[in-house]
């Protein structure tokens, strides 16, 4: 992923972000709202019900109020538009007065202090009624006072209308519904245009990688006619000599070398072939018996170096062409044998459940910067060696339908799934 695709991605991840938390924000402003909203109507019933226990007007002629009078009294006085019913009440639960006797109210007598209690519509505050009774007046006043009315526990209850509060809440549900709504197309966008973004990376890395396998085919095809001839004219020299040698040991020597000349002109062949089309003649191949073919023409830098290769796992067969897969395992075993430590462990480990295949090696010195760069033609970690081995094995294995990448780079480990 380039500078530029990879800023846009966080500058439209940030975007997305900061705009979650705007409407978090939104989200608990509006419920702060609402609980002020809760609570300004809740305020309204106390400072209603302290006004009417501080009205004189009532306590000066309560003896002498009739029915009539005293719901007249109460509906002058409640003429708030919020609140729907007043009851005043004993310990008993015996009504003494009520703004609306068509709409009851449950009566809680057990309450010491305000208590709020609401349904779907009404917001009802009870609270023990303690009456600011008139002091210093003579007759009718004294009289009031020692009315047996308070001498007994009296409650009172309040309903205040919820509409103004449900308007609210429905409102703030609306906009919330309405915020999160966008927010989700925005995470789409968002996802559609990281999947855009990614769509574009990937077609520009294969139109790269196309112009780097164009330019290995150039390269290839001079380098191949440069060691062709020579390697040619080795094969020649090697016939000769080996017909020529009658010590059976020597033509030993000489027959593998031949078979190495052979391999080496495949390998310049397979090499020319590398930026064009590759045909594959596919067949059943037992995968351990490649890697132990593979192991043996290392056999002498196996030696040089003191290695040991560890082979184990279930064995399982592939259906591949049977040279190019030689040719990867080569590629991946001689990679490992130049990167080894003197005497050190080569470890490859079958997978016949998931199909794979790994190999592990030590290393001097961990692989700096990115592993997948060492997929790239002429990208190497060594300071011998020309960066095709990678690159040519992962064009071989792709060609299959197969897949190799580094899974660890120190110890190094190259992971082959078939």
């Amino acid at each position: 992923m380039n500078s530029f695709a990879r800023r846009l991605q966080w500058l439209l991840a940030l975007v997305l972000i900061l705009n979650t938390l705007v409407i978090a924000l939104h989200g608990v402003s509006a419920w702060r709202s609402i609980a002020q909203a809760r609570q300004n109507l809740v305020e309204l019933g106390e400072t209603i019900t302290r006004s009417f226990a501080g009205g004189q007007r009532f306590f000066m002629r309560r003896a002498g109020f009739t029915p009539a009078e005293a719901e007249q009294y109460l509906q002058e006085f409640f003429q708030q538009q919020a609140v729907e019913n007043f009851v005043l009440y004993d310990g008993d639960g015996q009504v003494i007065l009520a703004l609306r006797p068509e709409l009851p109210l449950p009566l809680d007598t057990a309450v010491e202090e305000r208590r709020v209690r609401e349904n779907a519509d009404l917001l009802i505050l009870y609270q023990p009624f303690k009456p600011h009774l008139p002091t210093g007046m003579m007759g009718r006043g004294r009289g009031m006072m020692e009315s047996p009315l308070w001498d007994r526990p009296l409650f009172t209850a309040l309903a205040l209308d919820k509409q103004p509060l449900n308007d609210l809440l429905r409102r703030t549900w609306l906009e919330l519904g309405q915020v999160l709504i966008i927010q989700l197309l925005l995470v789409a966008a968002y996802l559609y245009a990281l999947k855009f973004i990614r769509f574009h990376l990937a077609t520009e890395e294969k139109l790269q990688a196309a112009e780097r396998n164009a330019e290995v085919g150039r390269f290839a095809g001079v380098l191949a006619h440069e060691i062709k001839n020579p390697l040619s004219a080795m094969g020649g020299f090697i016939d000769y000599a080996a017909d020529k040698q009658q010590d059976e040991k020597v033509r030993d020597v000489l027959g593998r070398a031949r078979e190495e000349v052979r391999r080496l002109d495949g390998i310049v062949n397979g090499f020319l072939a590398y930026g064009k089309e590759t045909v594959l003649e596919k067949s059943d191949c037992e995968l351990r018996a490649l890697v132990e073919r593979a192991a043996e023409l290392l056999l002498y830098e196996l030696d040089g170096k003191g290695l040991q290769l560890d082979l184990g796992g279930l064995t399982f067969n592939v259906h591949a062409d049977g040279d190019k897969l030689l040719q990867v395992l080569f590629n991946l075993l001689l990679n490992a044998v130049q990167a080894a430590p003197d005497k050190s462990v080569i470890q490859v480990r079958l997978d016949a459940e998931k199909r794979s295949l790994k190999v592990e090696n030590a290393v001097a010195a961990p692989v700096q910067g990115d592993p997948e760069e060492l997929f790239r033609p002429f990208v190497t970690s060594r300071a011998q060696g020309a960066g095709l081995g990678l690159p040519i094995s992962r064009k071989i294995l792709e060609l299959h339908g197969y897949a190799i990448c580094i899974e660890k780079t120190e110890p190094f480990v190259v992971l082959v799934q078939f």
